[in-house]
């Protein structure tokens, strides 16, 4: 059986090299493309009215309206648009390095105004020395609040 090149065996190989580039052309236009789709995803998730906070690697949503309830907590201060907070996880979402479980009870606090008591708190507040000096938790002492007394 005789195959006709239609030229030298040179020729054959350059139009295997060029396809071969255009597939990887094509992979690369596709990869970039989701690289850009996914940077826009993270963008409008970091610079939107929902917040999502990875907290220790716990994720939390939120609203910018809550975390700004309090313009002089650190928190607040982190999503004011003056500030932007640096670290992000691999999903976009804000990256704060601390304890999950102090923070969920700073976020209710923070949409409810009132702080929890130890019954709902537990052991994660009884276990703190003196929960003012943690970070994040400067805001109550700020704000003229006293956790209730133990129980």
């Amino acid at each position: 059986m005789a195959f006709a090149t239609g030229g030298s065996g040179t020729d054959a190989s350059a139009e295997v090299a060029a396809l071969k580039l255009s597939l990887e052309k094509e992979q690369l236009e596709a990869e970039l493309e989701e690289l850009r789709d996914k940077r826009e995803r993270r963008k409008r998730k970091r610079d939107g009215p929902i917040l999502y906070l990875n907290v220790g690697g716990r994720v939390f949503q939120t609203t910018r309206e809550t975390v700004n309830i309090h313009p002089n907590s650190m928190l607040a201060s982190m999503f004011s648009r003056e500030f932007v907070p640096g670290a992000a996880d691999d999903n976009g979402n804000w990256f704060i390095d601390r304890n999950p479980e102090l923070f969920k009870h700073i976020l209710e606090f923070l949409r409810t105004r009132m702080v929890p008591p130890r019954s709902v708190a537990g052991k994660t507040l009884s276990r703190l020395h003196n929960p003012l000096t943690v970070p994040g938790w400067k805001m109550w002492g700020d704000m003229g609040h006293r956790l209730p007394a133990s129980r």
